[in-house]
């Protein structure tokens, strides 16, 4: 419950950031990087007491340990700030995205090998282990970034443009937002994590085919900087037949193990 709680809170505040911050970052605006992680910075300061409120209410309202999500509660802004240094290595440099991914997977493994299973911290050692590897993460970006954050001014009015229009990607996301929802309901009239678990289990079963989703990353940022439109089109298409063959395999990949593969979830 504790991902929701944040998905509900900071992923929507992330998802502002990362709406203009790639869209100025790919068209050449120099001052986006570091007013971007300014505004990240911001809107963290807005996420904290938001998640607060959230998560104290719908923990006392059902009953769940209050540590646990006072606990999970510096991810927040890690979430933010990632968000932010994520979509202005989308709009300059891709790949660092793979790269800082591969070290936020090797830290939370290692990590969570020492808390839970050597120390045997449980639940605690897990947010720990989550945290801390994302903060590895933001670490790694911001030394692969200082300079583009480092060496440019922070623009004030493009901050203040960016909080006025920001109803822009929270309209986006409003269908997401209603959405999510269902886990609290369920959790309302159930009285149990169980269905919830039930559904995240079927979401998780069938999500390998959105993986393919990921080889568009470079797309939206090589359009936004591309003036000719027959040069974009055909990136559009060529980026459809790839995706196409990655993801019809893949979708009948995990139908042909959807037995296999919800076992390992105790069927």
């Amino acid at each position: 419950m504790i991902s929701q709680y944040i998905a509900y809170t900071a992923i929507p505040l992330s998802s502002i950031a990362s709406f203009w911050i790639v869209r100025y970052v790919a068209t050449g605006f120099k001052q986006a990087p570091s007013s971007g992680v300014f505004f990240a910075i911001i809107l963290s300061f807005i996420g904290l007491p938001l998640y607060s409120a959230v998560a104290l209410w719908a923990g006392m309202s059902f009953s769940q340990p209050l540590y646990f999500i006072i606990l999970a509660t510096p991810q927040v802004i890690t979430y933010i700030l990632l968000g932010a240094l994520s979509s202005i290595a989308t709009g300059i440099s891709p790949e660092q995205i793979g790269i800082s991914s591969i070290i936020f997977e090797t830290s939370k493994v290692a990590l969570a090998y020492l808390l839970v299973r050597l120390l045997s911290r449980g639940l605690e050692g897990a947010i720990i282990s989550v945290i801390v590897a994302q903060l590895i993460q933001m670490v790694y970006l911001l030394t692969i970034f200082r300079k583009l954050i480092g060496r440019q001014l922070i623009d004030g009015s493009l901050t203040k443009k960016w909080f006025k229009l920001s109803w822009l990607p929270l309209y986006e996301l409003l269908s997401g937002i209603v959405g999510g929802l269902d886990v609290i309901i369920a959790r309302i009239i159930s009285m149990t994590d169980a269905l919830v678990g039930v559904r995240s289990v079927a979401c998780i079963s069938g999500s390998f085919p959105r993986y393919a989703f990921s080889l568009t990353l470079s797309l939206y940022p090589r359009i936004l900087g591309t003036t000719d439109n027959h040069a974009w089109s055909r990136d559009v298409e060529e980026m459809l037949r790839f995706i196409s063959l990655i993801a019809i395999p893949i979708t009948f990949g995990n139908i042909a193990l959807m037995d296999i593969i919800l076992g390992i979830f105790g069927k």
